[in-house]
């Protein structure tokens, strides 16, 4: 028989970069989000997917940002957030269902200011948006230099793809 892949324990390093040691944000209580050393993280909406093959073993917090961590205040932010003890990586996802990519780097925008304290813990911030249809060609939308250049300063990359995202820990 096999092992249960979705595996929730401590972290194996126990760093205060870890998401689950990182205390509280000013003004909120930080809620009991698991930490997985599963071999695959799956974050899903609507039809959409981005799947995290963690081949390194590493120890990863995933965590619902909108509506999860924080309530629905009117705010924009992006669906979820993984972050990677070992690899001392944040990566941050969005699910738009439709075509309004805008909208998605504009959440992503907001979510990387508003988590700015958190993520200034990590060398590298990844952000990706999948969305339900593809992007306009040639079109460089409102925000997303500005977006890229964030995620170049954390020495990461800002990557989009339609309906399923998929990549490897080791990858990132």
């Amino acid at each position: 028989m096999m092992p249960d892949k979705k595996k929730e324990t401590e972290c194996l390093i126990g760093s205060r970069k870890c998401w689950h040691r990182a205390g509280s944000f000013p003004g909120e209580r930080i809620k009991d989000f698991p930490v997985l050393h599963s071999s695959e993280i799956l974050c899903k909406e609507n039809n959409l997917e981005y799947r995290l093959k963690n081949d390194m073993g590493d120890c990863i917090s995933k965590v619902k940002i909108d509506g999860g961590l924080y309530g629905s205040d009117g705010l924009k932010r992006c669906d979820y957030g993984l972050f990677m003890c070992q690899k001392n990586t944040a990566c941050l996802i969005e699910l738009k269902g439709g075509r309004d990519i805008k909208k998605a780097i504009e959440q992503m925008l907001s979510t990387i200011e508003q988590l700015k304290g958190l993520l200034n813990n990590y060398k590298k911030l990844h952000v990706r948006i999948i969305s339900g249809k593809g992007r306009c060609p040639n079109i460089i939308y409102r925000g997303e230099a500005a977006l890229k250049t964030k995620c170049m300063e954390k020495d990461g990359r800002f990557l989009m793809k339609e309906r399923l995202f998929e990549e490897k820990v080791s990858d990132l």
